[in-house]
């Protein structure tokens, strides 16, 4: 199955990886590109709203998709918080 590629854009929520999970089928596989960041996490759809978490060079994980959504978060907050620190944010 050819995965399907997403770079983040400015107004990214993690909650936009739900709609992809409610249309994909099983194995599906979603590549997010990280701001700031040399690598991207791939996303594959598992059943019951769980997720392998695989970042370029390294090693996959199974977890929720809520989990999953919660790390992206987390990386979109470091994102901004970098910005904050450089004085690029408004």
């Amino acid at each position: 199955m050819t995965p399907s590629a997403v770079r983040l854009a400015e107004g990214f929520q993690p909650q936009d990886v739900r709609p992809w999970y409610d249309r994909a089928k099983l194995g599906e596989i979603i590549t997010i590109a990280l701001p700031s960041r040399s690598t991207a996490v791939r996303l594959i759809r598992r059943p019951n709203d769980y997720v392998c978490w695989w970042p370029e060079g390294g090693r996959g994980m199974t977890m929720t998709l809520e989990e999953a959504m919660l790390r992206l978060d987390i990386l979109r907050d470091t994102k901004t918080a970098s910005r904050i620190k450089s004085g690029e944010a408004d």
